[in-house]
């Protein structure tokens, strides 16, 4: 993908598989590959593991948070301050962003195919899905730079509209 080659516009299924990944994120879209390869006893049996590790270190956390909360521990990165000290409190932060960053590069990837469909193949590369995804960075680097929740509602409204009446469509179009 990239250079001069023109990619084939996408599917009904492919702009709905893209749809729901963009919804349900990449790992739980991950998990029947996982146990295809797993097995299901070994995949089950990790699954399981990992749940339960999961719910434990999540009830640590919040049993952690309650106990430093008249030292105004508010966040990871303030339970990490009081019971890591300076480092922890970078690395929870570094690990926070990493865990967003991945999170949200999905969305490069799904804005980037669906422009790339858009814009005329006689673009040529100008036209490439790595293109797209750096034509949409400016969004992306503005809404990240709001300085709170409340400024973003806007935002968020709009793409609520957006999305809906992108789903009434497909749905017209589909009946």
């Amino acid at each position: 993908m990239g250079g001069n080659e023109v990619l084939p516009k996408a599917s009904f299924g492919k702009a709905l598989s893209y749809m729901v990944k963009s919804y349900v994120g990449p790992g739980c879209l991950s998990l029947p590959l996982a146990f295809k390869h797993a097995g299901w006893g070994l995949g089950l049996g990790i699954l399981v593991f990992i749940l339960v590790a999961v719910a434990r270190n999540l009830v640590c956390i919040v049993l952690c948070k309650r106990h430093y909360e008249a030292q105004g521990v508010q966040s990871y990165a303030d339970l990490a301050l009081v019971t890591l000290g300076p480092g922890g409190r970078r690395l929870v932060d570094a690990l926070v962003n990493g865990a967003q960053l991945g999170i949200c590069a999905i969305y490069f990837d799904f804005v980037g195919e669906n422009l790339h469909a858009l814009l005329p193949a006689s673009w040529g590369a100008w036209s490439s899905t790595y293109a797209c995804m750096i034509y949409a960075f400016p969004v992306y680097g503005a809404l990240g730079l709001l300085p709170s929740v409340k400024a973003i509602a806007p935002y968020t409204g709009l793409a609520n509209f957006l999305i809906i009446s992108t789903i009434a469509i497909v749905v017209g179009f589909a009946l």
